[in-house]
């Protein structure tokens, strides 16, 4: 099963990085994709997922950790953007959140 999250932070920011995807190339995106192992549940896919992408403990206060970029071949560095004030252009499916006024710190 795949699946896609992003961790917001208190002072609205989110993480993203530079696509180098076929689909999406070089548009700013969120973090997150992969895919839930047998007997994992979502938290636990989301938390080895970005593990795996960022070197990011999700368990562990994330303002305190600097992500690495642990796949070079599939985005550039990642950055915390504050989510009013983005970088562009963004991946499509980000792009229309953003013009749909979707406000991840609302949820």
């Amino acid at each position: 099963m795949g699946g896609g999250y992003h961790f917001p932070l208190e002072d609205r920011s989110v993480l993203l990085s530079r696509c180098r995807y076929a689909v999406g190339n070089a548009t700013f995106a969120l973090q997150g994709g992969g895919h839930l192992e047998f007997g994992e549940s979502f938290e636990e896919c989301a938390a080895r997922e970005v593990k795996e992408e960022t070197g990011l403990d999700i368990g562990n206060s994330l303002k305190e950790q600097v992500p690495q970029n642990l796949e070079p071949t599939k985005c550039d560095d990642w950055d915390w953007y504050e989510w009013d004030h983005l970088s562009h252009p963004l991946f499509g499916p980000l792009e229309k959140m953003v013009k749909g006024a979707f406000d991840p710190f609302l949820i």
